[in-house]
């Protein structure tokens, strides 16, 4: 049985117009097939928030009976606004992950997304503020680190067109009029 093969286009060289073509095994650039991994992200997602969920939920009457029903109400809206950037996080590696992608950066993103989706719930209860602080916090920079290792390329439409250059003088900002 012959291993599907991805067909990698090599840039064309000065002496053929022709470009090289370069064949790589399946599995040395895409370990497991996107609908796993895809799968184990919403998963890990969905148990992360809900374990945070009944986690806060256990913690949080001790420490939620003495906060300002103001600040309650802003630590809520908080909340919600880490459920919308972890959301909005998920659906971004989602995306990547029907990319290829090695399995160490597979996991470390769907761990560094489970932790943002579990900070939320943690916030949301108020008595564990500080633990869903560090978790989202952890998220984040993990998928900011990842994203700066990862050598993804920029699809085409959002590539920009090439170097911006400055514009010329006119002759009113040379000052010989």
């Amino acid at each position: 049985m012959n291993p599907r093969r991805i067909t990698v286009m090599a840039p064309a060289t000065l002496a053929t117009d022709r470009p090289a073509r370069l064949a790589l095994p399946a599995r040395s650039v895409w370990p497991v097939p996107a609908p796993p991994r895809r799968a184990a992200l919403v998963a890990s997602v969905m148990l992360a928030a809900a374990a945070a969920w009944f986690a806060g939920a256990a913690m949080a009457p001790a420490g939620a009976a003495a906060i300002d029903p103001d600040l309650a109400r802003l630590l809520r809206l908080m909340a919600l606004l880490k459920l919308a950037m972890a959301a909005g996080a998920t659906v971004l590696v989602y995306w990547r992950l029907g990319h290829p992608a090695s399995r160490m950066l597979a996991s470390l993103s769907i761990a560094a997304t489970a932790a943002m989706a579990a900070a939320a719930p943690l916030i949301w209860h108020l008595g564990t503020i500080l633990p869903g602080a560090a978790l989202f916090h952890a998220g984040l920079l993990g998928l900011l680190g990842l994203a700066s290792t990862d050598g993804t390329p920029l699809p085409p439409s959002w590539r920009r067109a090439g170097p911006v250059a400055a514009p010329a003088p006119s002759e009113r900002d040379r000052g010989d009029g």
